[in-house]
């Protein structure tokens, strides 16, 4: 059924009934590729939403894995409900936004014991039309990426993922909003960075995003926020958030401490994220306090493990933009309003 072939819900229900029941194999990368393909032609100023229900293994692996690498390039949100004995919880894991977005139930009949709570994740996820998850707020957020060879590729990708997403929880559209991206290893690579306030529009955004390369080399963790301090345009007026985000030790440690501190000296709120062969205690030298809010460590994982603390990470995000800005509580503040795509499978 076309999206946009329905101008309302009895008409919907009255044309759900209708669709014919279809033996055949379970191609689920199919339906996903053609369900992107039609969110492809909604609105690009909403959030565009896929709910899979399946009670079985996908036949069609090779078109999966290949359509769950360019979903997740995306912004939509994928929800997947898991039927019966014979789900794989693993392949539903991969196909879904994060792990707590994947719902199991016993049968078909009982899908409606978890329709209040999965519409409750589902309207809460969808942004507000004018504003961002944040609110109507003014920030300048820098994201710095560690490229070194420890990263390797595959992760460097993953790292490139979780940009996008983070940003996507602020609206950039209106100049308020400024993000700036700046990847690193030996060297800096201002040449491929994202200047703040540079892109206005979340799709070029990631689109500039993913166009980054990836260059192998040492992990000069001090020179990059060295780099930031001193050449970054911070607005006077407004929150200034840097996301850091690493896995190793860094080659040039006598200098961090110094060059983190000078950027928290200037109002710079400092989240360090640390993965794999990270260590906790330098994560502290580089983050604010209180370092349980701002230094994140996932310990003997991969970066494939950073997306699950996106949700916390955004909430921690918004929490600090603001206090700052009003000194309120951030659950107070946040808009109720909501308008998404929405696509079945």
């Amino acid at each position: 059924m076309p999206r946009k072939s329905h101008c309302d819900v009895d008409e919907l229900k009255e044309k759900l009934m209708k669709v014919p029941f279809i033996q055949g194999k379970t191609n689920t990368g199919g339906a996903l590729e053609r369900a992107q393909q039609m969110l492809a032609e909604g609105r690009p100023s909403v959030p565009k939403i896929i709910l899979l229900i399946t009670d079985g293994d996908a036949t069609d692996k090779e078109r999966l894995d290949a359509q769950i690498e360019k979903l997740k390039k995306s912004n939509i949100l994928i929800y997947t409900i898991g039927v019966g004995d014979l789900i794989d919880r693993n392949e539903l894991n991969r196909i879904a936004t994060d792990e707590d977005f994947v719902y199991e139930t016993r049968d078909f009949d009982s899908i409606s014991k978890i329709k209040s709570s999965l519409l409750g994740r589902v309207c809460k996820k969808a942004k507000p039309k004018t504003s961002g998850v944040c609110g109507d707020i003014s920030v300048d957020l820098q994201f710095i990426v560690d490229s070194s060879s420890s990263v390797t590729r595959k992760n460097f990708g993953f790292a490139k993922n979780f940009v996008a997403n983070v940003s996507s929880v602020f609206d950039l559209r209106s100049g308020d909003v400024q993000v700036g991206v700046l990847t690193y290893s030996t060297n800096v690579h201002s040449d491929s960075a994202i200047g703040l306030g540079a892109i206005h529009s979340q799709d070029d955004f990631v689109e500039k995003v993913q166009s980054m390369k990836y260059t192998g080399g040492d992990t000069h963790t001090g020179t990059a926020l060295r780099y930031i301090s001193t050449n970054n345009r911070w607005r006077e007026e407004v929150p200034k958030i840097l996301i850091f985000v690493t896995d190793g030790t860094p080659q040039d440690r006598a200098i961090v401490p110094a060059a983190a501190r000078s950027l928290r000296d200037k109002g710079v709120r400092i989240f360090a994220i640390g993965v794999g062969n990270a260590v906790e205690s330098e994560l502290k030298e580089i983050a604010s306090e209180p370092y349980e809010n701002h230094a994140i460590f996932i310990q003997g994982a991969d970066y494939s493990a950073v997306q699950r603390v996106r949700g916390h990470l955004e909430r921690l995000v918004c929490n600090d933009v603001l206090k700052i800005t009003t000194g309120q509580d951030p659950s107070s503040t946040l808009s109720s309003g909501f308008n998404f795509n929405l696509s079945f499978n």
